[in-house]
């Protein structure tokens, strides 16, 4: 026979509540993140409330807290539970990990209640503005700190309707990015600063031909990779991706449907190993960003010749993973790899100026997709749903952004 609950009273500032369970009152108490804790069962109701708050005192003394009969946490605590509930994918919920850890690192220690504007502020356009980042050696640029910014908002915004903080107050909704109206100039390059860099990256894999085995520099082919990023406007994640399975040499077709993503603590594929950062090949997140590129015939040419040299240098130990631009053997690169490696010895021998701690408004890989979308805009009959298309908006209007970079005729022609 089913015993039949009743609810008879909760306790005290919340902390506790108290249920019927047949001829005995069941006790239980919330006490911040976990599940609520079984108190016991008591013959009256009286009891059971004498029991709450004993067990109460305890974890007060213990070292929890609870302000105002409501769980107080640290940021950091808070962020390890924190779990936003528009998440559909697995990399989505490690890319909000990975912008949230600057606010843990910096402001764990912090109670949600006890954390101000001011603190918050300096966070975001002062402490980050400073600090370099490890994996491309600069500083963050105002469209990271805005991420940055946008997540602990994020997590902050659930902090106020969870029933167990009931946050009054979301300081980071009320903190500005400096520089971020002004972060979108980003650096292109011009037609005479193309040509350098491509042939700065032809002398490159020439130079690495005579200095390392052959299959490094012809399997890798970085004057291309640049071509393509320049023409086509990809992700470095999505070329770096890309698997000949994805290449349609006969119909001259290449579909993007994935990227290399490094994931912390993962080493999920074979030779992805390094300083704890491992890489996976994941889904993109948008339909709009999963798209088919038709080539050129010159483009088709160069892709047929590249797989013959690729899979003439491929050994019994190739990995299967197929790659487009992979380093010996097959294996992903690393995305430090390509950055220190690869990009800013290219810039270099073309006298480009990349990013750095010295230079924030200099050249960076990602500036291969803004120029991309800039001569495609300058092409006579392109229009911006084309250009938005290839580059795998979700929303027109940030291929809109690019229109700042032509010129007034330029735009006029666009926009009729």
């Amino acid at each position: 026979m089913m015993t039949r609950r009743r609810k008879a009273g909760r306790a005290r500032n919340h902390t506790g509540s108290i249920n019927q369970v047949g001829d005995r009152y069941r006790a239980q108490l919330r006490w911040g993140s976990g599940p609520r804790i079984h108190v016991g069962y008591f013959a009256t109701e009286d009891h059971a409330q004498a029991a709450v708050e004993a067990r109460a005192a305890e974890l007060r003394e213990a070292g929890g807290e609870i302000a105002h009969g409501r769980w107080n946490p640290t940021i950091a605590e808070y962020g390890a539970a924190w779990r936003p509930k528009k998440v559909g994918r697995a990399n989505t919920q490690q890319v909000r990990a990975d912008k949230l850890a600057p606010v843990i690192r910096h402001l764990g220690h912090v109670r949600l209640r006890e954390l101000t504007l001011d603190q918050a502020n300096e966070l975001i356009n002062e402490t980050l503005l400073t600090e370099v980042q490890e994996s491309i050696d600069a500083p963050y640029a105002a469209g990271t700190r805005k991420l940055i910014r946008d997540n602990a908002r994020a997590m902050f915004n659930v902090a106020m309707k969870d029933k167990r903080v009931r946050l009054k107050e979301n300081v980071f909704a009320e903190v500005e990015v400096i520089g971020w109206e002004d972060d979108f100039d980003a650096r292109i390059l011009t037609k005479t600063e193309e040509a350098a860099f491509l042939q700065a990256a032809r002398d490159l894999d020439a130079h690495k031909r005579a200095q390392r085995a052959a299959g490094l520099g012809i399997a890798v082919d970085m004057e291309y990779f640049w071509e393509f990023g320049l023409r086509r406007g990809p992700r470095a994640g999505e070329m770096l991706g890309l698997t000949w399975d994805n290449v349609d040499l006969a119909g001259g077709r290449v579909y993007i449907r994935q990227q290399l993503q490094r994931r912390r603590g993962t080493n999920v594929q074979r030779g992805c190993s390094g300083s704890g950062q491992g890489l996976e090949l994941v889904a993109l997140k948008t339909r709009a960003s999963r798209r088919v590129l038709d080539l050129t015939s010159a483009e088709v040419a160069h892709l047929t010749e590249k797989h013959k040299v690729q899979m003439a240098y491929a050994t019994h130990d190739w990995n299967p993973l197929n790659l487009v631009w992979p380093t010996v053997n097959g294996n992903p690169m690393q995305h430090s790899a390509l950055m220190h490696e690869f990009f800013r010895e290219t810039c270099r021998r073309a006298g480009i100026t990349y990013r750095s701690r010295a230079h924030p408004e200099g050249f960076t890989t990602h500036g291969t997709r803004h120029t991309a979308a800039t001569n495609m805009l300058r092409e006579q009959g392109t229009n911006l749903l084309e250009v938005q298309y290839a580059l795998g908006h979700s929303n027109v209007d940030m291929t809109r952004r690019y229109l700042r970079f032509l010129t007034p005729a330029e735009r006029r022609r666009v926009a009729a």
